[in-house]
Parts: C-alpha cells; sequence; structure tokens
C-alpha cells in the first residue's frame, strides 16, 4: 500500500506499508515542480511507480520512479493530467485534455486512443418552437475523463456525452469486460445532475 500526503512541514510525503511490515517506510517525494495544485501516484511496484500533478500555468509534470530517484517521464501532447493507470503487463494509460492515449511497457511512444461515439439515453428528441434544436440523431462523441486498469486485464473508461447547450453533461462508462447488457441509471437529482 503506498499512501501519498503531506508532513507535518508541509512538505510532500509518500510512505510504503508491505504486508508484514512492522512500520511504513519512507519514499523520496516526486521533485518540486514549482506550486502544485495536486499530486497522485500510481503504479503496481513500489519501485516503479508514476506521479502526475499539476503545476503553475496548467503544465502537467509526469515522473516515474527507478531505482529510488524520480526521473521526468515522457507524455504525450495536452494540458494536465486527470488520471493515470498502469495495466498488470505495464502499459501505462492516461488522460489528459486531449483524450485517451496509452504507452506499451518499454520506450515506445504514446499513441492517441479514440473513443467511438456512442448511442446513449437522456439525449433530447424534440423542442418547443423557438427552442434550440436539438441535436441531430446518431451517435455522440465521448470525452475521457478517468482510466483504471484492473489485474484481470480489463480496461475502464469514464466519459463524459459532452452537451452542445453547454448544460450538464451526461456520462459514460467504458470497459473492456463483457457485458450482457448497457446499463442505464437516471439522475439521483435532478438539481446536482449526479
Amino acid at each position: 500500500m503506498i499512501v501519498v500526503g503531506i508532513a507535518s512541514a508541509f512538505t510532500p510525503s509518500i510512505h510504503r506499508w508491505s504486508p508484514g511490515a512492522r512500520e511504513w517506510t519512507a519514499l523520496p517525494p516526486p521533485p518540486e515542480r514549482g506550486l502544485q495544485v495536486a499530486a497522485f501516484v500510481v503504479g503496481r511496484d513500489p519501485a516503479g511507480l508514476y506521479a502526475y500533478r499539476c503545476v503553475i500555468a496548467g503544465q502537467p509534470a509526469l515522473d516515474h520512479m527507478s531505482q529510488g530517484t524520480w526521473q521526468p517521464f515522457p507524455q504525450p501532447e495536452g494540458g494536465c493530467i486527470t488520471s493515470l493507470a498502469e495495466a498488470p503487463d505495464g502499459t501505462l494509460w492516461l488522460v489528459n485534455d486531449r483524450g485517451l492515449h496509452r504507452r506499451p511497457q518499454g520506450s515506445a511512444p504514446w499513441e492517441a486512443v479514440p473513443l467511438a461515439p456512442v448511442d446513449a439515453p437522456g439525449k433530447p428528441v424534440a423542442a418547443l418552437p423557438g427552442a434550440p434544436q436539438p441535436p441531430p440523431p446518431g451517435p455522440e462523441p465521448l470525452v475521457p475523463q478517468q482510466v483504471l486498469a484492473l489485474d484481470r486485464g480489463e480496461l475502464w473508461v469514464v466519459a463524459t456525452i459532452p452537451d452542445p447547450k453547454q448544460e450538464r453533461s451526461r456520462w459514460a462508462v467504458l470497459t473492456t469486460r463483457t457485458v450482457i447488457a448497457p446499463l442505464h441509471l437516471p439522475n439521483l437529482s435532478e438539481r446536482t445532475g449526479l
């Protein structure tokens, strides 16, 4: 288990606990890259962690821990990273403002992974006279937000279905896992859209 937090001196802190250990082991924090909004650490092996965060002016930072030290790690074009996951085979999956990206283990370059448009429920089909026209029928584009890679080789992606009128977005969850039928969940609250 890896825990990321802030130490009493208001400095970044990363600790690892191993099953059977008597105490936590301190790991070196990722390098400072200016004022940070948030930092996230992911990885399947404590010796090979990845840290991503946004720094001043929305610039992304991605570092990889190798042999106990953090090194800058290549990243795809785009702004701040919103999600990063490592698959069991070492493939990295990343979401930023330009979409979903995949990087096979090793020194392969990042590649964009486009999400196919989907036919999703909840799309308006009619409008009152004088109101903006509803979107045309057919599949709608997806904008990835989060990615999760599970041990069984499953990949899960949370995406939004943008509303052209900039009202609340609808959400879609995509997976590589076989499902019998799509599941449609209504909003819990009209006020929050959740």
